[in-house]
């Protein structure tokens, strides 16, 4: 719906701005998320809440907004096959989020060993796990959070959305009128010379 959408984008400036993301990416990976959430109870506020957390465990770690994709696509890719594999744990996750498995284990309830026969024998479901993983996720790295806000990676992010709204907001053909304007006085003047 109209309304959802705008909601979700409302949603998706905020926490850009918040948090110092890239809107762009953002928009692209929790778009993914939100529609491997449909038809689960995830659908609608968890599903952000799961995204925010992951989004905030991503910049106190300072990790790029390609690690950060990464993460979110195999959340993403659990979510669409009802149950967490190992590779996506192990493998896609932990690449990016160090220490992943310890803090999913932990998130369960479980030893690392125990996580492990769960995950092989198919029985952790992923629903399940993205709302516990996101909540141990925000205990692990939430008190660093506010320091990773005020860094010049999330004011740079910050700035470069700015930029693109500007753009937006007038135009790429007013750009490119305006580039082309300028180009056409350097080469006025380049004439005169």
């Amino acid at each position: 719906s109209k309304v959802g959408g705008a909601s979700e984008m409302a949603f998706l400036r905020a926490e850009a701005e918040r948090l110092g993301l890239v809107l762009v990416a953002t928009a692209q990976s929790y778009s993914s998320l939100a529609a491997a959430a449909k038809g689960t109870v995830l659908e609608g506020q968890k599903i952000r809440d799961v995204f925010s957390r992951v989004s905030e465990a991503s910049m106190v770690l300072g990790l790029s907004t390609e690690q950060t994709q990464g993460a979110l696509k195999a959340l993403e890719q659990s979510l669409s096959k009802g149950t967490v594999a190992s590779e996506e744990l192990r493998g896609q996750l932990s690449e990016r989020i160090p220490g992943s498995f310890s803090i999913a284990a932990r998130a369960m309830g479980v030893t690392t060993a125990a996580l492990q026969d769960l995950l092989e024998a198919g029985k952790v479901d992923s629903v399940e796990f993205l709302v516990k993983f996101g909540e141990e996720l925000e205990r692990t790295f939430g008190s660093g959070l506010a320091a990773a806000l005020e860094s010049p990676r999330a004011q740079l992010n910050r700035l470069k959305n700015d930029i693109a709204e500007v753009q937006a907001v007038l135009g790429a053909g007013f750009l490119q009128g305006f580039l082309s304007g300028i180009a056409g006085l350097r080469g006025a003047l380049t004439d005169q010379e």
